[in-house]
């Protein structure tokens, strides 16, 4: 497996820096920059290691159990199925206030799942390009980690959630562009 590693290093570095060209660019266009205070930087410490590896543990369930296990469905129909139960898997911690999704919680939710379920089309593809779950647990946890990160430094009002938080519509957008590009550059062979 360390050979499929060394052919593919560029998928792996991608699934890392992506997300912070995508949610980057979304605070940076609606807040500019922003100064991280000592507190701030001892949360992302202390979170980064759960989010690696609780985004390790969905990944082996989304794109490996479940991706594996959708054989009769093509690629698009694979990701669709996914991303709309990783999107209601995540309505626990929304009522739980764990996700902040605006002043609108039924509109903040169908965003939610919306722009996950997009994201889901972008980690099936990296699974598609890695034949393995690594690539889809990177992207999966630096796109949280882009959030805590770059969103952490900066305090969003309700109205700005709506805007480039995660139920946010500059994010749908800005998926739309990943998943177009990505399809630009290599289109994803049947699953």
């Amino acid at each position: 497996h360390l050979g499929v590693l060394k052919d593919k290093w560029y998928f792996y570095a991608l699934a890392i820096f992506l997300p912070f060209l995508y949610v980057g660019s979304l605070f940076l266009a609606n807040k500019g920059l922003a100064i991280f205070s000592t507190d701030v930087a001892m949360v992302l410490y202390t979170a980064t290691l759960f989010i690696l590896i609780s985004s390790f543990f969905e990944e082996v369930g989304w794109r490996g159990f479940v991706f594996d296990s959708l054989k009769s469905f093509d690629w698009w129909q694979k990701n669709l199925i996914i991303g709309l139960f990783w999107g209601a898997w995540h309505f626990p911690a929304i009522f739980a206030g764990s996700y902040d999704v605006g002043p609108s919680i039924i509109f903040g939710i169908l965003l939610f799942v919306c722009n996950v379920a997009l994201l889901s089309f972008i980690i099936g593809w990296f699974r598609v390009k890695t034949s393995g779950v690594i690539a889809p647990t990177l992207i999966h946890a630096f796109h949280n980690l882009a959030y805590l990160w770059i969103g952490g430094a900066f305090k969003l009002s309700e109205s700005e959630l709506l805007v480039v938080g995660e139920s946010g519509w500059r994010i749908t957008i800005a998926l739309l562009i990943v998943i177009l590009v990505l399809q630009a550059w290599k289109e994803p062979k049947k699953a």
